[in-house]
């Protein structure tokens, strides 16, 4: 793979196409290439939900500890001021759970799943909320930038913090969709290609999965190969050529997916919702 993922952009570059690609707006755009074009041209609000919420708070609660050496109780309270700040947005809506009790039971399972059975296993951090951007894709026409956030990084190795009420969730074994993340994950693709441009060689990525009664995490590595990571940079490029030929008109609309449905989807009304009611 060698120099591949490391392009700068060349001096003319602002006579390109510059696409900046965040590796969660990817994963939308994959799934839904309508409901991706219109968080790109800012017509549907932020989403928030007591489950992203959630995994926020959890998320705010460990970089409190990893970066601060916080005590448990205030990692806590870090992560439940998190969440109810969130829960103060507009768009925000309870889409798991009915009460804010339920919610910060969970966040509290969560981190204690964390504490517990995670934290004392964890090595030399190189990387805690490791935001990143970096060149991956340059030709005559365009420039690609892929950008995310990585929880934790140590040497070899990429953390993700997952909270699920689905025990199963990250499995392998029958009713798990641990054997998907491993062939498809964007997020895997995305962070291995980031920690590959910083250190020149590929990590294993690891979910996480917190259990929120505290119990011991699901954890599921997947590993990528250079292979791997060229295809999801031309998996980019066709984004991109997509974009360029326009982002106005609407692009296919896919319900092959659980998350088409009113509670996920904040376009629901003017897409399927308009034909099931």
């Amino acid at each position: 793979m060698g120099g591949m993922l490391t392009l700068m952009p060349l001096a003319s570059a602002d006579s390109k196409h510059v696409h900046v690609f965040h590796q969660s707006w990817l994963q939308t755009f994959m799934t839904c290439p309508e409901q991706g074009r219109l968080i790109y041209r800012k017509e549907l609000p932020r989403d928030a939900t007591d489950a992203s919420a959630r995994g926020h708070a959890v998320h705010a609660g460990i970089e409190a500890v990893l970066n601060d050496c916080v005590q448990p109780d205030e990692a806590l309270s870090i992560a439940f001021k998190a969440f109810r700040e969130e829960a103060k947005l507009p768009a925000f809506r309870y889409v798991k759970h009915k009460r804010e009790s339920t919610v910060l039971g969970h966040i509290e399972g969560s981190f204690a799943s964390w504490w517990d059975y995670v934290y004392p296993t964890l090595g030399a951090a190189m990387w805690i909320e490791k935001r990143f951007k970096f060149p991956f894709y340059e030709d005559d026409e365009r420039v690609i930038y892929l950008s995310g956030t990585a929880d934790y990084a140590e040497r070899g190795r990429i953390d993700d913090w997952k909270t699920t009420t689905n025990k199963d969730k990250y499995s392998e074994s029958f009713g798990g969709d641990g054997w998907e993340q491993k062939r498809w994950s964007i997020q895997a693709s995305a962070y291995c290609a980031a920690y590959f441009d910083q250190y020149g060689y590929l990590p294993t990525f690891r979910f996480v999965a917190l259990d929120v009664q505290g119990r011991e995490p699901q954890l599921l590595e997947v590993e990528r190969s250079g292979g791997q990571i060229l295809f999801f940079r031309e998996q980019c490029v066709t984004v991109a050529q997509q974009l360029e030929r326009g982002n106005d008109h609407r692009y296919v609309i896919n319900d092959q997916h659980a998350l088409c449905s009113p509670r996920w989807c904040l376009n629901w009304a003017n897409c399927k919702g308009k034909y099931l009611g």
